[in-house]
């Protein structure tokens, strides 16, 4: 059994956190928050960033900025069917009406009927979000929401540096969500962004946000103990802590949103550079995985889910349906970084119950992708033996019952 694999890693160095550290002692946190919002617009173009503590505040924030826009009560959000809890957090946080389109699990890209059938009903804030850093058909999702005026907030937290057509995922959104905590491809220890484009968006009152920084001892420990132990070897030591719950899906209760940390400020500026460097890294993991996957055969026991057309992925992980997902021997996977895919369609999460409006639906891609996804790990430690490891325990299922 090879040491613990972390199922996602953002590089981090000793000496980001030395200058993240410095940064903080000598309080020039307003012009690493300038540079900050510099590195953003050179990558994702020009637009109103606020820095705000987490990305799921940040999306909170971008989901109500959008609804007071809108200034209609009866205006619906539309989430997509399969996503992270998180995107429920902020859901209920904005206390809109809330519809739900479907995904297509061989891509993960949205269904399109699904989507313009919820801004037909009165979905007038669509989100988005790249899973795993799998990008969408933009300009076919900007045609469905352009024929309803509806706004579209991109949710670029699991972007990982991921494209389409040549344009960076997280440069399209009216709004854009970001997130630079940890396992995301661009870390900071926390924190998040939104990018306000859409001039209709008023966005004057979340600014100050960004203003409001506190020192932040939470994200200085967590990337402390992510430095500490987010490699081979020492993984296992949180990992084997039950109470701690590395890679379980909760449902979280939305908290008041807060300014982004100064340490993080710091952090995030220092680690940029890495994470575009990283994408390379990850795209030839992922790469590795795929043609030893594809040489198994294994039919319809393993789909591996493909980018579409036009697109270039960030593979923050490699998602991966597996008929049998259920009959993998669980501590060997987790040891091995292979990780379970979120559990249950948003629909079904009671927090949602009270906001869905406009029938239930059946969601049968989403229903696939809570059954039977799982993500293998595309970081750095990835070596051929441990590939070789993954690729033999996926081998393993064509002959289980």
């Amino acid at each position: 059994m090879p040491p613990f694999q972390p199922p996602a890693h953002s590089p981090l160095t000793a000496a980001d956190l030395r200058a993240a550290f410095r940064s903080v002692l000598v309080a020039d946190s307003s012009a690493k928050a300038a540079a900050l919002r510099e590195i953003i617009t050179r990558r994702l173009g020009p637009g109103q960033i606020a820095l705000l503590g987490s990305g799921t505040s940040a999306l909170e924030v971008a989901l109500r900025m959008a609804r007071d826009t809108l200034g209609d009560a009866s205006a619906s959000l539309v989430l997509p069917a399969y996503c992270c809890f998180d995107v429920a957090t902020a859901a209920v946080a904005a206390g809109m009406p809330v519809r739900f389109y479907d995904q297509d699990p061989q891509t993960l890209a949205p269904d399109l009927e699904g989507v313009t059938k919820a801004t037909e009903e009165g979905g007038r804030v669509v989100v988005v979000a790249p899973l795993f850093g799998y990008p969408f058909p933009w300009d076919d999702l900007r045609a469905v929401a352009a024929a309803r005026g509806a706004l579209l907030v991109e949710d670029a937290a699991q972007a990982a540096g991921a494209s389409w057509e040549g344009r960076a995922v997280g440069s399209q959104g009216d709004l854009t969500v970001l997130s630079f905590g940890r396992g995301k491809g661009w870390t900071g220890g926390g924190g998040g962004a939104v990018i306000v484009r859409d001039s209709r968006v008023l966005h004057g009152a979340w600014e100050g946000w960004a203003l409001r920084s506190a020192i932040g001892a939470a994200p200085m420990v967590g990337s402390i103990v992510q430095w500490a132990f987010g490699r081979p070897g020492l993984y296992g030591i949180p990992a084997g802590i039950p109470a701690l719950g590395l890679g379980e899906t909760h449902y979280r209760e939305p908290r008041v949103p807060t300014g982004i940390s100064a340490f993080s400020v710091a952090l995030a500026v220092a680690t940029a550079d890495q994470s575009e460097r990283e994408l390379d890294v990850r795209t030839e993991v992922a790469g590795s995985l795929v043609e030893a996957i594809d040489r198994l055969g294994m039919g319809g026991e393993v789909t591996l889910v493909r980018p579409i057309s036009g697109a270039k992925a960030g593979f923050l992980r490699l998602p991966v349906l597996l008929r049998r997902a259920r009959r993998l021997p669980q501590a060997r996977a987790r040891a091995l970084g292979i990780a379970p895919g979120y559990p249950r369609p948003l629909p079904e999460l009671g927090a949602l119950a009270r906001l869905r409006t406009g029938g239930f639906g059946t969601y049968p891609g989403a229903r696939r992708l809570a059954r039977e996804l799982v993500t293998l790990p595309t970081h750095r430690f990835i070596t051929p033996s441990v590939r070789d490891r993954i690729v033999d325990l996926i081998a393993d299922l064509r002959d289980g019952p």
